[in-house]
């Protein structure tokens, strides 16, 4: 059995066996799409037109903002002339290669490139989480007043320590 992606002058007759497309998805990470999982198909157009596959009817997106076509190569996001851009973990690109952990940004909307498995699961759980309003991270613990008052209460009983114990 032959690996070789073309036929091999020996045997024009081969079968030619094609990798199949990476089994990814988009995961919204911010904005419209939060907790939603978009299955990447070989092309998908994001932008504020009706007729893109992805739809982010937001004033700052282009009618026709990006395009991603995943192939047996891999992952590729175009850019197609948008006014704001398009960025790819926090830079700005016209033209870059994805892989599964990348974050892509349109504007206030963000989304992570994961395979299919992990996006699913993590789907189902931010869907039982409300979203953070814009600008608002999700708080990993207690609030930086509660620090506060533990902080001062270490204090106030190490002075009174100090203050008791002392000759």
């Amino acid at each position: 059995m032959s690996t070789n992606p073309t036929p091999s002058a020996a045997d024009p007759q081969a079968t030619v066996v094609r990798a199949a497309p990476p089994k990814v998805a988009l995961r919204g990470v911010t904005g419209a799409y939060f907790g939603k999982v978009i299955p990447l198909t070989a092309r998908l157009t994001i932008g504020r037109g009706s007729d893109c596959d992805l739809v982010i009817d937001e004033a700052e997106m282009s009618r026709h903002h990006a395009v991603i076509e995943s192939t047996s190569a891999g992952i590729r996001l175009r850019d197609l002339g948008s006014a704001n851009g398009t960025f790819v973990n926090g830079a700005w690109v016209h033209n870059a290669e994805l892989k599964v952990g990348d974050q892509i940004g349109f504007d206030r909307n963000r989304f992570l490139i994961e395979s299919i498995g992990d996006a699913n699961a993590r789907a189902r759980d931010a869907a039982s989480q409300p979203a953070p309003a814009t600008g608002e991270a999700k708080s990993g613990g207690p609030s930086a007043a509660i620090w506060v008052v533990i902080a001062v209460l270490v204090a106030a009983g190490a002075a009174a320590a100090w203050y008791f114990t002392r000759g």
